[in-house]
Order: C-alpha cells, then sequence, then structure tokens
C-alpha cells in the first residue's frame, strides 16, 4: 500500500462569513436555503505555511486536553479545566466538584486546536 503525501501541503481557510473576501475565487454557500446566509471561501493554496488563524479559539491561544476529530479540517473541543472562559468563548460550564470553582470549555472549533499550554 502507497502512502501518498502532498509536498508543499494545501491549506485553505474554513471560517464562516457573511460574504466572501473579493479576492476569493470561490465562495461556497454552506445552508442553502436558510434564513442567514453563510459562505465559506474555497480556494486551497499550496504552502507550508498555512498563515494566522483567522478565528480565535474559544479557549485562547493554547490547551492541553484536546479532543479532536480525524476529519479534515478537525473539529475540537478543549476540556482544559480553567479559572475563567477566555471571551471568546459562547459556551462556559462550571465543573460541578471543583473548589475554587473552574469552567469547562463546551465550544467545538473547526481547525487545529493549537500548542499546548504547558
Amino acid at each position: 500500500m502507497s502512502v501518498l503525501k502532498i509536498y508543499p501541503p494545501r491549506w485553505r481557510c474554513n471560517d464562516d462569513v457573511k460574504q466572501c473576501a473579493a479576492a476569493c475565487e470561490n465562495c461556497l454557500r454552506l445552508v442553502p436555503g436558510g434564513e442567514e446566509d453563510v459562505f465559506v471561501c474555497d480556494d486551497w493554496y499550496p504552502t507550508t505555511d498555512p498563515g494566522p488563524v483567522c478565528t480565535p479559539r474559544p479557549w485562547g491561544d493554547c490547551c492541553d486536553k484536546a479532543f479532536c476529530t480525524r476529519s479534515l479540517p478537525p473539529i475540537c473541543q478543549c476540556a482544559d479545566e480553567v479559572a475563567s472562559c477566555a471571551a471568546a468563548c459562547k459556551e462556559c460550564d462550571m465543573v460541578e466538584s471543583s473548589a475554587p470553582p473552574r469552567f469547562i470549555f463546551r465550544d467545538h472549533f473547526t481547525g487545529e486546536p493549537g500548542p499546548k499550554c504547558a
């Protein structure tokens, strides 16, 4: 069995946006016929540098306990218990058995989880 590796790797931005940038050549509507139009730019770029993360991860810059799907791009969740949730986090729950109070992120993020904190 042969494993084909693509070099340089190909990247695309997976941000859901209300309108694609003017430079986008292949803009896709994600939910046709929905109440709100949501698009993603389906342009792929061959490069070794994927560039900056456009949408901030809900848990911030790092995560020690990331759980991700094996899809490309992965869909990740961070299970770190923290003193307070990051500003980008939309769904944050208090851990019941913790003293002092700790919180855990419930948001999902499409993309790499980022580096470990420790």
